[in-house]
């Protein structure tokens, strides 16, 4: 199996259509249907199910839709790494940021101080939900997240330091 007939397999579970992968991929469908037939013969598994213009997955096609698409996200990132040490980076570190907070309150003046410290480590930058943050967090995509607490504890492995507490208020209009 190649890295093409992957990203070939993936774009097509993705779009569930194999001309509009071979739109997207910039490759002629006869093209895209080979390489998925080559990819389906050497696994000895079906991949697809197809019935005329319809295209759905195979329960195989679902698991290894889900384990390649892990395997693209990891490539990507080595890649990405080779590339910025190519360039003479030291690292690359990645932050996480609620978007609800104000990032001036805490996370720039800590971000400038490491930058200083570490001047040839790439700095990533994303402002998120708090859902992406825990998905981040547990799936090991991000190595520094400033969030609220909440229930981000109890994910195994993470440790955590509060920055600041905010004390509970309650506020009423003065006309009440």
């Amino acid at each position: 199996m190649t890295t093409q007939q992957i990203r070939f397999f993936l774009e097509t579970a993705r779009c569930l259509s194999f001309t509009e992968a071979a739109r997207n991929l910039f490759v002629t469908q006869p093209t895209l249907s080979k390489q998925i037939a080559l990819m389906e013969s050497e696994l000895g598994i079906k991949l697809f199910y197809r019935r005329g213009r319809t295209v759905t997955l195979t329960p195989s096609g679902l698991i290894l839709r889900t384990e390649l698409g892990k395997l693209e996200a990891s490539l990507s990132v080595a890649i990405d790494h080779a590339q910025r040490g190519g360039k003479g980076a030291d690292g690359h570190l990645s932050c996480c940021l609620l978007d609800v907070i104000d990032p001036n309150r805490f996370a720039f003046p800590a971000i400038r101080r490491f930058q200083a410290q570490y001047p040839n480590v790439e700095l990533e930058l994303i402002v998120c939900g708090f859902r992406e943050i825990r998905e981040r967090l547990t799936e090991e995509r991000v190595d520094v997240a400033f969030s609220k607490q909440f229930e981000l504890r109890s994910i195994a492995g993470l440790e955590y330091l509060p920055v600041y507490s905010v004390t509970p208020s309650v506020l009423i209009s003065n006309r009440h």
